[in-house]
């Protein structure tokens, strides 16, 4: 029986969702996990069916290139922002061609563009490419669900003429295989070898070209995003992209200075299967004069785009399971004259202030902190309590937290005492 959770709130009104057992009659769509939750609300976008892993994203903007995003294939995504679509679409901001997502769930309907760069309503763009959407749902609520209980299977299916068979829904989204042992590079690589030279966009420039690259990078495709290319094109190199299922033999033809791995959807020990092989063949002694000699700035590059990508994923593992502890996330990636700061965050009288590891491994013990990072993170935390004094009220505690981001979320708490 389906458990009793969402129903839209009416239109135009402020108020989270509110929880029934059926269906109500203005809803045309609804969320469907394989527990026998439903979340009711209103179509957009497609009127269609979509069965797959229900995801969330907390960004507050790119939201089309969040959809466009290789990396969500086989993923319906849940934005927990809830002004989605308030800037329209363009041609521009998308990371492939055909998008990867399965569908999206969003908190309020899409409104009208306001934005000097759309050229489409995200709905006609929905449709176009044939997305289907849930609005009009307590997003937030269904973040906690996942944040839980793990990303479940989920059907979305938006039918305007309202017919839901409850017994077949169901039985459709406890069906669908998981993305357990799912090879999903193979869909979403590209299908021949092509060059990239487009970097990244400039206000009133909009993209530019790497008209003088330095170094030769060969980028293999297992879901690449085009902002990683504009990056490393943007680094000095020509980049040269490579289908996913690419031999080593094929990679070293272009005789790279480096060769950069990207991420990708789907189970990584299902694509292992022929990728090992060429990373192996890649990082032997032979191959020594073409992929593994690496420049120092070409180097830098594949590892400072790899590691933003690490990164990004473990601070918001790592705000979660704050959170989830009673800690209020009152900032991120915050920059002060003294260094950056991942996370700052507040609970019962104390400030913690949060570098993020993605490699949790550096993080297994206090002893894994070497003074120069200490004295690094307790100049940054200080740097930004001068620049907020109200924040430094008499009695309140600070505290410097080196937090391990893996899935396991280690962490060494109260590592550093500022001062009580």
């Amino acid at each position: 029986m389906a458990t009793p959770i969402a129903r839209s709130a009416p239109q135009g009104s402020h108020e989270p969702a509110a929880p029934i057992s059926a269906r109500p009659a203005w809803a045309d769509a609804g969320l469907f996990l394989a527990d026998g939750s439903v979340f009711w609300g209103r179509g957009a976008g497609a009127a269609r069916t979509a069965v797959g892993e229900l995801v969330f994203n907390t960004a507050m903007t790119g939201y089309q290139e969040i959809l466009t995003d290789p990396s969500y294939a086989g993923q319906i995504i849940n934005f927990t922002f809830p002004h989605i679509g308030n800037v329209g679409t363009n041609a521009e901001d998308i990371e492939t061609v055909t998008p990867a997502a399965l569908g999206c769930v969003l908190r309020a309907d899409i409104t009208d563009p306001s934005n000097y760069r759309a050229a489409q309503h995200l709905d006609e763009w929905l449709k176009r490419h044939d997305l289907p959407a849930l609005t009009g749902v307590d997003t937030r609520r269904i973040t906690r669900r996942v944040r839980d209980g793990g990303a479940p299977n989920a059907l979305l299916r938006y039918d305007p003429e309202k017919r839901f068979d409850l017994d077949d829904i169901f039985g459709n989204a406890r069906a669908w295989p998981g993305l357990e042992g799912m090879d999903l590079a193979k869909q979403v690589t590209c299908r021949q070898t092509y060059s990239w030279d487009e970097t990244r966009w400039k206000f009133g420039e909009g993209y530019g070209r790497q008209t003088a690259p330095k170094y030769k990078v060969v980028a293999i495709d297992y879901g690449a995003k085009r902002n990683i290319l504009r990056c490393l094109a943007g680094a000095g190199c020509a980049v040269t992209v490579v289908p996913a299922t690419a031999t080593a033999e094929d990679i070293l033809r272009h005789e790279p200075d480096g060769v950069f791995l990207s991420n990708g959807p789907g189970d990584p020990a299902a694509t292992a299967e022929y990728a090992v092989p060429v990373i192996r063949a890649l990082m032997a002694p032979k191959a020594s004069g073409t992929a593994r000699r690496m420049t120092g700035e070409t180097a830098r590059a594949l590892r400072a785009s790899a590691a933003e990508a690490r990164g990004r994923a473990a601070e918001s593992r790592v705000a979660a399971a704050l959170e989830r502890e009673g800690w209020a996330i009152l900032a991120r990636r915050v920059r002060t004259e003294a260094g950056e700061l991942d996370l700052i965050a507040e609970r019962q009288g104390l400030l913690a202030f949060v570098e993020v590891k993605a490699r949790p491994r550096l993080a297994e013990a206090a002893e894994a902190v070497s003074p120069r990072q200490r004295a690094r993170l307790m100049a940054a935390a200080e740097a930004w309590l001068a620049a907020n004094p109200g924040r430094g009220a008499a009695g309140m505690r600070f505290d410097v937290m080196l937090v391990g981001g893996d899935g396991a979320v280690r962490r060494i708490a109260d590592a550093f005492r500022l001062g009580d």
